[in-house]
C-alpha cells in the first residue's frame, strides 16, 4: 500500500499524433534503466509521413504480462486509440507479446519482431558459432535477400534455402 505500481506519460500534442496515426506502434521495454529501477515501456509510433514520434512511457512495477496488459490497456483508453493498429513491433518479450494479442486482437493487428532485436540475436547466438567467414557471408544473405527481399514470398524462398542448409 501506498507505492506507486504504474505510471502512464503522455503529452497532449503526441496523443493527438497517436489518435492520427495508430497504424503503427512499437513497444520496446528496458529494465531497471532508470533512478527508479523500473522497467519503462517506451511506445513510439510512425505518422503518414514516416516520421517517427514518442506516444508514451509507461513505468511499471514489473516485467509481466499482467502489467504489460494493465499498461495497454490503459494507453488504449487515456488516448482513445479508436482504431486497431495494423502493425505491432516488439522485442521477443513473451508477456508484452501475450499483453499485445489480449489488448490488441486480430484480425487487423500484425504483431512483428522488431529486426534490431532479430539482428541482436542472431549475432549474439550465431557469431561465434558460426565463425567470422561464415557469419559474415549469412549476415550478406540475410541484410540483401531477407531483410531487404522485395516481397514476402521472396524472403520465405532464401529461408528455406538456409533452412535445408
Amino acid at each position: 500500500m501506498g507505492h506507486l505500481k504504474a505510471l502512464l506519460i503522455a503529452m497532449p500534442g503526441l496523443c493527438t499524433l497517436t489518435q492520427m496515426y495508430p497504424d503503427v506502434l512499437l513497444l520496446n521495454c528496458t529494465y531497471k534503466s532508470n533512478k527508479l529501477d523500473l522497467p519503462l515501456l517506451h511506445i513510439t509510433g510512425k505518422t503518414g509521413h514516416g516520421g517517427i514520434y514518442t506516444s508514451a512511457f509507461i513505468f511499471m512495477a514489473v516485467e509481466m504480462a499482467v502489467w504489460y496488459k494493465c499498461a495497454l490497456h490503459t494507453l488504449k483508453k487515456h488516448i482513445h486509440i479508436g482504431c486497431t493498429p495494423v502493425t505491432i513491433l516488439t522485442d521477443q518479450d513473451l508477456g508484452l507479446a501475450l499483453a499485445v494479442a489480449n489488448t490488441f486482437t486480430p484480425p487487423g493487428t500484425t504483431h512483428l519482431l522488431c529486426q534490431w532485436h532479430i539482428m541482436k540475436n542472431i549475432q549474439s547466438n550465431c557469431q561465434e558459432w558460426l565463425g567470422k567467414m561464415w557469419y559474415d557471408a549469412f549476415m550478406k544473405v540475410w541484410r540483401d535477400k531477407v531483410l531487404y527481399a522485395p516481397s514476402a514470398a521472396a524472403a520465405r524462398c532464401v529461408l528455406a534455402v538456409l533452412d535445408a542448409k
